[in-house]
């Protein structure tokens, strides 16, 4: 199964996604992007709360069909994004093979946990007047 994981063109950076399984998790998390042909280029600007409204209403209707059919005791939802259809879940092996396998999923990659570095980023920012 896991080659077969591995070798999925949905997967993004299978490594990263693959290797919480390898040292014997039972889990690993990812994000899920859902499949929105019509969504590109159409988000518009989200400083009007109406077309906020608008984006926030459309990626729920994007989302809700998946959500229905999802096998809840091999996937585990974390956060549902609100500006874009996707999510975030903790996923089983076969839960990972079931996303996959969905026709709506476009893609999952790793769900990180990044950290700001501005204590050394500041610093290095030139600060001063150019002429």
């Amino acid at each position: 199964m896991m080659e077969l994981l591995r070798t999925s063109p949905k997967l993004r950076h299978p490594h990263t996604v693959l290797e919480g399984f390898e040292r014997g998790d039972e889990v690993v998390h990812v994000i899920v992007s859902i499949r929105a042909d019509d969504w590109a280029g159409r988000v518009g600007d989200l400083r009007d709360i109406r077309r906020r409204e608008e984006v926030r209403n459309r990626a729920r209707s994007i989302q809700e069909p998946v959500f229905q059919r999802l096998n809840l005791q091999e996937i585990r939802l974390g956060n549902h994004f609100s500006y874009m259809p996707a999510f975030a879940a903790s996923v089983t092996r076969q839960g990972l093979a079931e996303l996959l396998d969905d026709p709506d999923i476009e893609s999952l990659e790793p769900d990180r946990i990044l950290t700001a570095h501005t204590p050394q980023g500041i610093p290095l920012m030139d600060r001063t007047p150019r002429p």
